[in-house]
């Protein structure tokens, strides 16, 4: 009796949420031979994407849908695009992500991670001096101002809170 694999275009719609016809297209411009998920193209890309899940892991503290509230994960060797499930956790995801310097003299967030561009469905975002691209999409643009705003309000009201403790 045979058992039945799953092909690796559905292996990585299971691995990203990706659609199947967002993996065919993905796939279709990848080099024959090369693996459907693609390695990130540097260093500093692999650097990236793991302190943006760590980051995501640390700091979760709301339910989500979708694991660590992103609907779906675009793979590419030189950047990541996550789609974001709410304007709530946009906010949350931007407050965790980019660094915030706090009174004790100890960043939070990725330091050098700046928004480098904002589209019309998303916001991209890279480490100052490296070639590292995080995509982070799946909102409207008026969602993702929105979501900056509330970050940047959740910053310093944080901030001003912890300098009256002082």
């Amino acid at each position: 009796m045979s058992v039945m694999r799953p092909s690796a275009d559905l292996l990585r719609c299971y691995y990203t949420g990706e659609s199947v016809q967002q993996v065919q297209r993905a796939v279709d411009l990848l080099k024959p031979g090369t693996p459907p998920i693609p390695t990130a193209a540097s260093f500093d890309q692999q650097f990236l994407e793991a302190r943006v899940f760590v980051n995501l892991l640390e700091f979760r503290n709301c339910y989500t849908h979708y694991p660590f509230g992103i609907a779906a994960v675009n793979p590419e060797p030189n950047g990541i695009t996550l789609q974001v499930e709410s304007e709530e956790r946009a906010a949350e995801i931007l407050l965790n992500l980019l660094p915030t310097y706090v009174s004790d003299q100890e960043v939070h967030g990725v330091p050098g991670l700046r928004i480098t561009r904002r589209e019309l469905t998303a916001v991209e975002l890279r480490v100052l001096g490296t070639s590292t691209r995080l995509r982070l999409a799946g909102l409207p643009a008026t969602v993702w101002r929105k979501a900056v705003a509330r970050m940047i309000s959740k910053t310093v009201s944080y901030v001003v809170s912890r300098t009256r403790r002082l």
